[in-house]
């Protein structure tokens, strides 16, 4: 029944030139509802703010994990980086180093457990030379 009223006065509506019967009431209805829609909408929208935003609290909490398991990602990639150069710094020292005593440096494998001596320095360093290595010469 409600249908049928609503397919009726579209008809009636969409065949009658502006300034009509219907025209004048769709107006008078915009005029006396309009405030009152806006009105209820104000009280309603934060409601409905609300209940969006305790629906997005679940997203924005996964998001946060995983911004700071990338952060912690990323800060352990600056502190290797530091790493990497403060070991290129002492390795350019001790090459200036042996350049400055005259020493002549030689390719050598490094291995923590067995200290070796550098030839010719008095210095000894934390590696050894590789198996096969004679004098600071590869065979």
């Amino acid at each position: 029944m409600l249908l049928a009223a609503a397919i009726v006065l579209i008809t009636i509506d969409f065949r009658q030139p502006d300034g009509g019967p219907v025209d004048r009431l769709q107006r008078l209805a915009i005029a006396v509802f309009g405030p009152l829609q806006r009105g209820a909408s104000a009280v309603v929208r934060p409601v409905g703010d609300l209940a969006g935003g305790a629906a997005e609290l679940g997203g924005l909490r996964e998001d946060n994990r995983r911004l700071e398991a990338e952060v912690a990602r990323l800060r352990a990639q600056e502190r290797t980086y530091a790493d990497v150069l403060g070991e290129n710094r002492r390795l350019r020292g001790a090459l200036g180093m042996a350049g400055r005593c005259g020493c002549r440096t030689v390719g050598a494998s490094r291995s923590p457990s067995t200290p070796g001596r550098a030839r010719g320095c008095g210095a000894t360093w934390p590696w050894s030379t590789p198996t096969g290595w004679s004098g600071g010469s590869p065979r």
